[in-house]
Formats: C-alpha cells, sequence, structure tokens
C-alpha cells in the first residue's frame, strides 16, 4: 500500500503511481473510549465515553474510506464558572462517522438526561464534527426533552471538542481476496 503524501507527490504529472494492490474491503469492531468537552453561553461539560465501534474500509491504491457507527454511553460533568461541579449529564450515545485522506465528518445523536441544583431534567444532544484521525471539532446542541424552559445549567450552542482513542480491537474481516 502507498500512502495518501506519495499519491500526491506524484499527481503533479498527472499520473498515479503503480501499485501491486487491487480493492480491498476491511470490518472490524471496536472498544473505544473517549474524552469529551462541551462549552457555550451557560457553562461546560466535561466527560467521558465509551462507543462500541462497528468499522467498514474501502480502498485501493492507498487511497481509501473509513465508515463507521457506533453505540454507547457519556458521562458528563456540568460547571457553569469553571469554579466547582454544578450538575451531571449522562447519555445514550449513536455516532455515524467517515473518513478519507483529508479528514472526514461526524454525526451524534444522545439521549439521557442531567441533574443539577435539585432539578433532574431529560435532556438530548445533536452535532456534527470535523475529523482527523482520533480527534473531532464541531457544534452540538442540547436541549431538554421534557417540554419545559432550558433549565440554566444545560447549555445549547456548543463549541464541541472529541477525542476518540480505540481500546480494543477484534472480528477483523478481510472481505476482499489478498
Amino acid at each position: 500500500m502507498i500512502s495518501a503524501r506519495a499519491w500526491a507527490a506524484d499527481t503533479h504529472v498527472g499520473k498515479r503511481p503503480a501499485t501491486a494492490e487491487g480493492p480491498r474491503q476491511e470490518e472490524r469492531k471496536r472498544h473505544v473510549l473517549g474524552l469529551r468537552f462541551d462549552t457555550g453561553a451557560r457553562g461546560s461539560d466535561y466527560g467521558l465515553g465509551y462507543l462500541h465501534v462497528h468499522e467498514s474500509i474501502e480502498g485501493q491504491g492507498g487511497l481509501g474510506v473509513l465508515l463507521w457507527f457506533g453505540y454507547g454511553a457519556d458521562v458528563r460533568m456540568v460547571t457553569m464558572e469553571h469554579e466547582r461541579i454544578d450538575g451531571a449529564l449522562v447519555y445514550g450515545m449513536g455516532r455515524l462517522s467517515t473518513m478519507g485522506d483529508a479528514g472526514g465528518v461526524a454525526f451524534e445523536a444522545a439521549l439521557g438526561g442531567g441533574t443539577a441544583r435539585g432539578e433532574t431534567r431529560p435532556a438530548a444532544a445533536l452535532g456534527v464534527f470535523w475529523s482527523v484521525i482520533f480527534a473531532e471539532l464541531g457544534y452540538s446542541f442540547q436541549f431538554p426533552i421534557d417540554g419545559g424552559s432550558r433549565p440554566e445549567w444545560l447549555s445549547s450552542h456548543q463549541f464541541s471538542v472529541r477525542v476518540q482513542v480505540p481500546v480494543h480491537s477484534y472480528d477483523a474481516r478481510r472481505l476482499t481476496p489478498p
């Protein structure tokens, strides 16, 4: 397999470098641990997450696309002024991501709830991210789902950072002949 950098180096002469590798398709599953950070006008969330991920990789000649979807859980601590922990959020999480040689995009949906200042409320969040390797930068939006007003500790529009670290891969299969 040749790298994307080697492929790009030869494009100036209008040709793609020769490679003996034909098309390939692979699948695997992973356990992924993640760090979460969200900040908005009402405060910030710091958290940890776990995802069970199903990956599919298709490529040829050193170029390829990774598509994965995952499901898991997040636990986040809420702080309004970065002086103390003001509350907590717990979400069931679903993620879909695609990545190529120039990065990728990820989508996130979360459903759960939070508690702070003697108040417990159901909440949800949606997010979109730009991905590079294990790091993601993006936008997320949290909202209450019980029809009530937004609690002061639940930020809405947020700048978000995700770091996804695969800790175990298994059930890897090559679907095309070597």
